[in-house]
């Protein structure tokens, strides 16, 4: 039997969710298959990883098919036939792609999360691009992070560091034995402008999701104001209400001994029940 098409929506279905959900529904999900019979789809689904933050940030930003991961993927395929091939120059002009396409993946991806009603964790950031890296290199991490299957990040570092050393990492070999930096002081000069652009686009990235994130912030903080606001004037309300209601609490009692009073009144006033003689 074949239990790959079985374990697919489930596997859906698991990491749609946020991580909070996964293990429960996923322990939840596995008993059901093991109470229908299905003792190695149970198997399956147990063996599923709750994916990290950053791994959850990705997959939900595949499922909200942000075009920036899509221009990451293709640029990841396109590095690695230009390495394939040994081509060099192409290596240069893809890999000064990299980080403008990083920082758009983590300005949509911020913004995303943000409509969630998640603000972006730095440490979660940190597996972000630490992922994308990889994925840019390895077209199985490329895979999952396109389906949206990521459950922990990724480290690579076989085209170098994003934010500083991909360019030098794709240079052609010293034709002598002399440093390249020495042989052609105007090439040095070149990598060494595209490395600080490069490190210039990733901070910048990285400031443009710190205000996304402070936007988020702002708007929850609005909303929990607004709604404080909303629960003391509510809370107000209640209050006055509840004074009216002690106060004809207080008149319903006042008009209930007075009524008692008068029955007593009343029954006072009543003549004495009349003797029966007593026949002899």
């Amino acid at each position: 039997m074949d239990e790959e098409p079985q374990l697919e929506p489930v596997t859906e279905e698991l990491y749609a969710n946020p991580p909070a959900e996964f293990v429960a529904r996923r322990d939840a999900l596995a008993a059901q298959a093991r109470a229908a019979g299905d003792r190695l789809l149970a198997k399956q689904i147990k063996a599923l990883r709750r994916p990290s933050v950053g791994a959850w940030y990705l997959n939900a930003s595949a499922r909200a098919g942000l075009a920036s991961l899509k221009d990451l993927t293709d640029l990841g395929q396109q590095l690695r036939d230009a390495q394939a091939a040994g081509d060099f120059a192409a290596l240069r002009v893809l890999a000064a792609r990299r980080n403008p396409v990083v920082g758009a993946v983590v300005r949509e991806l911020a913004a995303e999360l943000g409509r969630l009603g998640t603000s972006a964790s730095p440490a979660g950031l940190d597996e972000v691009r630490n992922t994308l890296a990889s994925a840019l290199a390895d077209p199985g991490v490329a895979d999952q992070l396109t389906r949206g299957r990521l459950d922990r990040p990724h480290n690579y570092s076989g085209f170098g560091a994003l934010s500083s050393t991909a360019a030098v990492t794709t240079l052609p070999p010293a034709r002598s034995g002399r440093p390249a930096a020495a042989e052609d002081p105007a090439e040095a000069e070149r990598i060494a402008r595209e490395q600080a652009e490069q490190e210039v686009a990733a901070a910048e990235a990285e400031l443009e999701a710190g205000i996304a994130n402070r936007a988020v912030a702002e708007d929850r903080a609005r909303a929990a104001g607004a709604r404080v606001e909303a629960l003391a004037a509510e809370f107000a309300e209640a209050r006055d209400r509840l004074a009216e209601a002690e106060a004809g609490l207080a008149q319903a009692a006042e008009a209930e001994r007075a009524a008692a009073g008068r029955v007593e009144q009343a029954r006072s006033r009543l003549p004495p029940p009349a003797l029966t003689p007593m026949v002899t």
